[in-house]
């Protein structure tokens, strides 16, 4: 199986590419074709991405509204002005990602690892995110509008002038 995937050129160019897609079934067709729109593009709205590795990887700006990243390892990824508007990335490592201005109206972040995350200035109204491990995760100037989340989670955040889920802006 391993000489057959590395005759299919795309398969071969991703193994130049210094992302780790260890993480891709082989069975899953949709994977391999969503990562390729992904990295050529930085376009992948809709894209069922479902545990893939792409732990500090550049996609800055990408567009990945309604995107399946479930179970994903984006740890240390640079998100910076990404639109994940209605991404699911539950289950999700962001652990040391950087999503500063990002996009992400209504995105389910339940159950995911926000470790030492950077959202400043994010637009997270309407987020979901129960479960989550916020540790020293960073809120500076985003917008909490209406997330769900349990309100001690937040105890363990930086939230400097962020708007938080009732509406009112922390000092």
């Amino acid at each position: 199986m391993i000489i057959k995937a590395l005759s299919h050129p795309f398969l071969a160019l991703l193994l130049t590419i210094p992302v780790s897609l260890t993480a891709c079934s082989q069975d899953d067709t949709r994977t391999p074709q969503a990562l390729e729109q992904l990295t050529t593009t930085k376009e992948c709205r809709g894209c069922d991405l479902t545990g893939v590795n792409l732990s500090n990887a550049n996609l800055e700006g990408a567009k990945l509204n309604k995107a399946n990243l479930s179970r994903a390892n984006l740890e240390g990824v640079n998100f910076r002005g990404a639109i994940l508007d209605q991404a699911n990335l539950s289950g999700a490592n962001l652990s040391q990602a950087d999503l500063t201005q990002a996009a992400m109206t209504q995105a389910d972040l339940s159950e995911s690892n926000l470790t030492g995350a950077k959202l400043i200035g994010a637009y997270v109204q309407g987020a979901i995110l129960s479960g989550a491990n916020l540790e020293q995760t960073d809120f500076t100037d985003a917008n909490l509008l209406g997330i769900t989340v349990n309100p001690s989670d937040l105890e363990q955040t930086t939230l400097k002038n962020a708007i938080l889920p009732d509406g009112t802006v922390h000092p």
